[in-house]
């Protein structure tokens, strides 16, 4: 199984002139990952004709008056979304995190497995809910 995505790998070849890379290593498949993880992310639910249940709910009226069930609810969400549509991760865990000094921010923390060559890593990444309505992805130490 290869590690890129179907399309991506096409649009190197036509870029390589069809020499594909079948060694691709650890960092670029991650890489690979998290951009498409911020692409689902940044999708909104139905504005994708050939899965109207692909993306995340509009979450941008919730930014001012977030209650427990509405932030459970969204990590709910993004568990759902990331395991359904993210086949390279794995035991998907997606929690509320609180700081104070992130006003205008609305934080999970995510664990997961990322399945890459026949074994599995761990990985811990932030997903951000950010103030204007989109989502960032950021690594965690």
């Amino acid at each position: 199984m290869s590690k890129e995505r179907l399309l991506k790998r096409i649009r190197k070849w036509s870029i390589n002139e069809g020499r594909a890379s079948s060694n691709i290593d650890y960092s670029a498949y991650v890489g690979s990952l998290f951009a498409d993880l911020s692409q689902i992310y940044n999708t909104k639910k139905g504005t994708v004709l050939l899965d109207n249940q692909f993306g995340i709910d509009d979450f941008t009226s919730l930014m001012s008056s977030m209650s427990p069930p509405e932030i459970e609810k969204l990590s709910q969400s993004f568990m759902e979304l990331t395991s359904k549509y993210e086949n390279r991760l794995k035991n998907v865990f997606i929690k509320y995190e609180f700081r104070e000094q992130d006003m205008g921010v609305i934080r999970y923390l995510a664990t997961a497995k990322v399945m890459y060559m026949e074994s599995s890593t761990p990985v811990r990444f932030y997903i951000l809910l950010l103030g204007d309505g989109s989502v960032a992805i950021e690594l965690s130490e």
